[in-house]
């Protein structure tokens, strides 16, 4: 009966040692010559006809070099070395045919009748047991010390050359990795000696910056950092190579092929083993772009808002300014107005009087000029649109200065308007007879001798619209060229000797320009010194389609409806006692019939309205204990007696848009500020009264009884 082969148990780290083997990655691989070399020295030392390098995989013995046999591989269960790896030491059977475990090997029964096996271990560096170097031979023996500590040197050989193979294969393997995620990679990858030059660089960024590898990694990478950033990035370099700090989120800028600059943000891991920099990188430059842009916003939106501040705090202190320098104004122009008509003046008196006028007049001109500049400023200036003559108006601008004093006699005033020209058009009067005035007054100034022509030329018409040309031209000093775009900003002039030579503030010309803007035009000058100056502009004016004619009342008029105020009771409510003079005095200087009552505040004014009968109320708005807005509501809306649609009158020494809007919300009729044009008060009286007539159709007689 045949007797069955031994099977060895199998080792105890099995699992372990066979992900080992595969580890190495040598199975089923082709011969090597240094390893060939070995088996062939292995069997002439040991003097045997066989040498084999064999590994023991789950089913098989795997010959990586064989030394005299032929085959590539046999069964794990009928191999000595599977007998090897149970153990760290060599295994020597000196003759097969007389072991007991080895004697029915069919290596040892049968062909190639084997009788010798010596095997070393090959033990890897973990200790792992991955095969055996092994002799075999056809005849019994045994081996010398020597031969066993040459098998035994040469199998720790054939282990070494499995490991430098395997971190071969594996640092070509990292080095393809590397190679793949440097080539592939969107970020930016670098490796830096701490001495400043780049060494390995992705394709990213040789693509991004426009050089070449070579490039790059020929010259200091500090050649191309922006120079404003090579101090901070100096100082991130050392701290990487003395501190070996990691760095996170350094921004500098790197300069294209170009010439341009991308911002990069760096991430840095300095290894103090190799001396190395390894680092990461991304184009930031939108993202610094889009902060920097964030930053702007901030930063204008916080100068918006300052300049809003300063512009609300510049309004309210000369709204505040206006109010305290018009009130007392009011007194100064309004009793100059009255000693103006006075015929009981001396000579020397009245000449007091005329310079008192003329003064007050030129300091009422430069409040209503700086709150013109300041209401502009703020965009509180809105064009109106009425229906006017237009060559009247510039006739009543013409003859206004044509007697004026401030004429010398060596001045011709001269008007032209051309022969083709519009009669009635549709815009703001007040705002163009504003420029016009103040153009002339300009001209006058500057003017010793010679003429000034104001001259108004049709240029172009539509079916809807028509444009006017408008100039002034003086022959006085003129303006040096330089000069011609600094005269039109405000509070300034060509020069510190014209404020001495000629006066003014310089805020003329300033709100000529900025009212010509409202027009959609623009103030053009020419001028040279010594040759005088023209100022010019044209506006597209609407055709008049028959709005609301604005016609400038005359004396005429006045003096037409004067007497339908006889007898008239007028409540004035004014707490300043020189406005309630002026006032007074000027009514009655009017219409010597009317009667006058005066109330010092608001509480006092609603206690006489009821006491008494009045046609029309004169409201202060500034007053102590109740002001006249709040005056003006209880009117309107408590019934105590007095008549709730009396024509109410507001006078305000502020004048200001909000200021108006909110007279109206109050329930007041119109407004007037102080210091007021008598002729301009009186015709807003008639005017309120006839309003109220013409609503009131159940009243009877004349509308002072």
């Amino acid at each position: 009966m045949k007797k069955k082969l031994l099977i060895p148990s199998i080792p105890k780290d099995e699992l372990q040692r066979l992900n080992a083997l595969h580890s190495y990655g040598v199975l089923d691989t082709s011969p090597e010559s240094s390893l060939d070399a070995i088996t062939q020295l292995a069997s002439q030392i040991c003097d045997t006809p066989i040498a084999l390098i064999s590994l023991i995989d789950e089913k098989r013995q795997w010959f990586k070099s064989a030394y005299g046999f032929m085959a590539k591989e046999s069964a794990r269960e009928t191999s000595f070395c599977q007998y090897t790896i149970l153990g760290k030491e060599m295994l020597i059977v000196p003759n097969a045919t007389e072991d007991n475990v080895f004697s029915r090997n069919p290596l040892v029964a049968g062909k190639p009748y084997l009788k010798f096996y010596a095997g070393a271990p090959l033990i890897d560096p973990d200790g792992y047991v991955l095969g055996s170097l092994c002799v075999l031979d056809h005849r019994a023996k045994d081996l010398s010390e020597f031969q066993k500590k040459a098998m035994e040197l040469l199998a720790n050989s054939v282990v070494s050359h499995f490991v430098l193979v395997k971190k071969k294969r594996d640092l070509e393997k990292a080095n393809s990795i590397l190679e793949n995620f440097f080539l592939l990679s969107s970020d930016f990858m670098v490796i830096a000696t701490e001495d400043g030059y780049f060494i390995k660089i992705s394709a990213s960024f040789t693509k991004e910056l426009g050089y070449s590898e070579e490039e790059l990694t020929g010259v200091p990478f500090m050649s191309f950092v922006h120079p404003e950033d090579i101090p901070s990035t100096i100082s991130v370099l050392e701290n990487l190579g003395t501190r070996h700090e990691n760095l996170k989120f350094f921004r500098n800028r790197y300069r294209r092929r170009d010439g341009t600059y991308m911002w990069i943000s760096w991430n840095a891991y300095p290894n103090s083993k190799d001396k190395l920099i390894y680092a990461t990188a991304r184009d930031v430059t939108e993202l610094v772009e889009s902060e920097d842009l964030k930053k702007r916003n901030v930063i204008l939106e916080q100068e918006k808002q300052d300049a809003q501040r300063q512009a609300k705090l510049k309004e309210e202190f000369l709204t505040t300014m206006s109010h305290e320098i018009r009130t007392p104004l009011n007194a100064i122009v309004g009793i100059s107005n009255l000693l103006e008509k006075s015929d009981k003046l001396q000579e020397r008196e009245a000449e007091y009087s005329k310079v008192i006028h003329l003064n007050s007049n030129y300091l009422l001109s430069l409040v209503n000029d700086i709150l013109d500049l300041t209401k502009i400023d703020s965009g509180k200036v809105l064009l109106e649109k009425e229906d006017f003559n237009l060559r009247d108006n510039l006739e009543l601008i013409y003859h206004s200065f044509e007697n004026s004093e401030r004429l010398s006699n060596n001045v011709k005033l001269e008007l032209r308007i051309s022969p083709v020209f519009p009669n009635r058009i549709c815009s703001d009067s007040t705002r163009l007879d504003q420029v016009l005035v103040n153009l002339i007054s300009n001209a006058i100034k500057f003017t010793e001798h010679g003429s000034i022509v104001l001259s108004a030329t049709q240029v172009h018409e539509t079916e809807e619209t028509v444009s006017v040309k408008f100039s002034v031209k003086d022959s006085g000093v003129g303006i040096p060229e330089d000069k011609h775009e600094l005269i039109f900003d405000a509070f300034v002039q060509a020069s510190d000797s014209t404020t001495r030579v000629f006066g003014g503030t310089g805020l003329g010309l300033g709100i000529v320009k900025k009212l010509t803007e409202l027009f959609g035009s623009k103030i053009e000058l020419i001028s040279s010194p010594g040759k005088g100056s023209e100022f010019y502009f044209t506006i597209d004016f609407l055709k008049s389609k028959g709005l609301q004619s604005f016609e400038k009342p005359g004396e005429g008029f006045l003096a037409l409806n004067k007497g339908s105020v006889d007898n008239l009771n007028i409540l004035l409510v004014e707490d300043n006692p020189f406005n309630q003079m002026v006032a007074v005095d000027t009514l009655k200087e009017w219409n010597s019939s009317l009667t006058i009552d005066v109330a010092e505040n608001g509480n006092i004014a609603l206690e006489k309205l009821k006491a008494g009968k009045y046609n029309l109320v004169l409201m202060d708005l500034l007053m102590p204990e109740l002001d006249g807005y709040e005056t003006a509501v209880i009117i309107r809306n408590v019934d105590k007696g007095w008549d709730k649609q009396i024509p109410i009158i507001a006078m305000t020494a502020h004048g200001s848009t909000p200021e108006l809007e909110k007279c109206f919300q109050c329930g007041m009729d119109d407004f007037i500020v102080k210091p007021f044009e008598p002729d301009i008060l009186f015709q807003k009286i008639i005017d309120a009264l006839e309003k109220r007539k013409s609503l009131n159709h159940d009243s009877h007689g004349s509308i002072g009884n």
